[in-house]
């Protein structure tokens, strides 16, 4: 999916990174859009474009769909447990060998607008040079049929559990924030050199949070660019921890599986990030699921998984 035919000194290298698993129709609808975007940058320099998906054993023709429409994009296959931050990360790993300028980590159910990534990359440079410091920028997504904000930057709120984060309202003007959804995130080269990949110690949450918060760890900075990037459904699923017909216990098991809150992979995020009041913040979703058993009418779900609220942060 190469944006420019011609290679010159002066070519801005970009790779998209996605992974997948049985979602054909998003996956192709949103590299479709990929391939429909401009890139062309305010200094007119030449973009070359490509694309890493990283395919865990779809069973629905994931990856025949994708070689058949889109032959240039450089479609690796997983054996189908590497969950969303193991696909990731293999996707990150194969961009960073081609050594471009940015690599942009994309869900594969993100449809971008037309001019999305070219706001990025000015956002970042304009960014860039004022603060002097790797950068983030991370794209905003709307949900298409309620305009509802759905994913983008996150900031923390305060108060007693210091990993409860509010996501970033995007305006005219970039926001510094403190983290992020991969849904739509460039990272520059600098951020690479700097902190790598996303961490093994995850299996498919935690890795873009605990990635924002390890930028900021290493002298960087996060920041929500400008407008909205594109339109992305809320996708957090069932959440049977808050079934008021299951039990405790069940609940309990609901909440510890690899796509919401394990303890180990959470006790590891909350060490890294929530300082000396780690245990409260490692244990929290625990202790909500269960008042919400014990007091049903006054603990009610949060508005999305882990610590992650709907509420404005204050700009």
């Amino acid at each position: 999916m190469d944006k420019s035919t011609e290679q010159h000194s002066g070519t801005l290298h970009l790779v998209v990174a996605i992974t997948c698993h049985n979602r054909r129709e998003k996956t192709t609808a949103c590299l479709r859009r990929l391939s429909q975007i401009g890139l062309d940058l305010e200094d007119a320099e030449a973009v070359d474009l490509d694309v890493v998906l990283v395919d865990d054993n779809s069973s629905d023709g994931t990856a025949a769909a994708v070689r058949n429409e889109f032959p240039d994009v450089a479609l690796l296959e997983g054996d189908g447990s590497l969950f969303w931050n193991g696909g990731m990360r293999i996707a990150m790993s194969h961009a960073i060998d081609m050594d471009p300028e940015y690599i942009l980590l994309l869900n594969d159910d993100t449809e971008l607008f037309e001019d999305s990534v070219k706001r990025l990359i000015e956002d970042h440079r304009r960014i860039k040079e004022r603060r002097g410091c790797p950068i983030v920028i991370v794209g905003s997504t709307r949900d298409p049929d309620s305009g509802e904000l759905t994913y983008g930057g996150w900031r923390r709120t305060g108060g007693i559990n210091p990993l409860r984060t509010a996501i970033v309202h995007p305006t005219e003007e970039p926001k510094i924030c403190d983290t992020f959804n991969a849904n739509c995130a460039l990272i520059s080269r600098e951020v690479l050199d700097r902190v790598g990949n996303l961490d093994a110690a995850y299996t498919h949450g935690f890795g873009d949070y605990d990635y924002g918060f390890r930028v900021q760890k290493q002298g960087g900075e996060v920041w929500v660019g400008s407008g909205v990037h594109g339109e992305c459904e809320r996708d957090h699923g069932p959440r049977p921890w808050f079934e008021p017909k299951l039990s405790w216990w069940e609940r309990i098991s609901a909440l510890r599986d690899v796509k919401a809150e394990p303890l180990g992979e959470r006790l590891t995020y909350a060490r890294r990030h929530a300082g000396a009041r780690w245990p409260l913040s490692w244990l929290s979703p625990y202790i909500r699921v269960s008042l919400s058993h014990i007091f049903p009418d006054r603990f009610r779900p949060p508005a999305g998984p882990g610590e992650r609220s709907s509420e404005s942060s204050t700009p």
